[in-house]
């Protein structure tokens, strides 16, 4: 194992501010003002933008070089199933289509989204978008070596191929979760819902049981084996009958300690070096 690997240095952003941790070493938290998410995305208050652009130049002093990994927390992203225009002819295409559908559904220009997308020109695909202006935020900080992923998508990148190919399954953070059914191994229906911070993990499971069985009713896609589920809660457990569904935990990204799971920015530091750790 080289050192760069042991003392790798990883970054949260969030609406808590910014966080990061360096190898084993605690997550360190910067406290920047909470906005609500609707004002954060596209508006831009200047005292966040201005408090935060100042912890990411903080922590690279901090740290000394630019981080390995930046992790945004998942009240930055937005996801939903992307049907291709018929007749397709071009990468360029599809994600001119992509952006225009993105700025339908969440609001300001196409120019104002950063949006990814698992591209396909004949079936659904995901897509994922944050603001344009968090990832140049990020990079006028560190350049551009660091890999920038909202927090979801890398804990669903990182669990692909424990995900079923036919099913549900659910992914957890202590804010967020993912639903998502899939048939022939790709992603056929989505939501992705905020979760109250306060509740326990068995009490924000038995939500998400109550909202999947609805789901599964509006896309007409039986439950009738449960679904699977990977938490970064550590009292999350094996298997659990919450809101009348089945849930199996799958393989774990990580276990955030309660004490950091307040904080949106500390979640997604430590995950993004629970991600680290696990592709060595």
């Amino acid at each position: 194992m080289s050192l760069w690997q042991r003392e790798a240095t990883v970054v949260g952003v969030g609406l808590s501010g910014v966080a990061w941790q360096r190898g084993d070493a605690p997550v360190v938290h910067l406290d920047a003002p909470v906005v609500g998410v609707a004002a954060t995305l596209l508006a831009r208050p200047k005292d966040f933008l201005e408090a935060l652009c100042s912890q990411l130049q903080e922590t690279l002093r901090a740290i000394g070089r630019p981080p390995k990994r930046v992790m945004l927390a998942d009240a930055f992203a937005r996801y939903w199933l992307m049907s291709p225009p018929a007749a397709v002819v071009s990468l360029g295409e599809l994600q001119h289509t992509a952006a225009a559908r993105c700025s339908q559904l969440f609001g300001g220009s196409p120019a104002e989204w950063h949006v990814a997308g698992d591209w396909h020109a004949t079936r659904p695909f995901l897509c994922t978008a944050v603001p344009r202006w968090t990832i140049d935020m990020v990079q006028q900080a560190f350049g551009r070596d660091p890999r920038i992923d909202p927090l979801l998508s890398a804990v669903m990148s990182a669990l692909a191929p424990s995900l079923p190919s036919d099913g549900w399954f659910c992914l957890g953070t202590p804010h967020y979760a993912m639903m998502a059914s899939t048939k022939a191994g790709h992603i056929a229906s989505l939501r992705v819902m905020p979760l109250g911070a306060a509740a326990s993990a068995a009490e924000r499971l038995s939500t998400i049981g109550v909202e999947l069985e609805r789901e599964a009713m509006r896309h007409q896609t039986p439950l009738s084996d449960g679904a699977v589920w990977a938490s970064l809660d550590a009292d999350d457990v094996p298997e659990l009958l919450a809101g009348g569904v089945t849930f199996r935990r799958i393989d774990h990204v990580a276990a955030v300690p309660a004490p950091l799971r307040a904080s949106d920015a500390m979640v997604a530091a430590w995950s993004a070096m629970a991600l680290v750790r696990r592709n060595r």
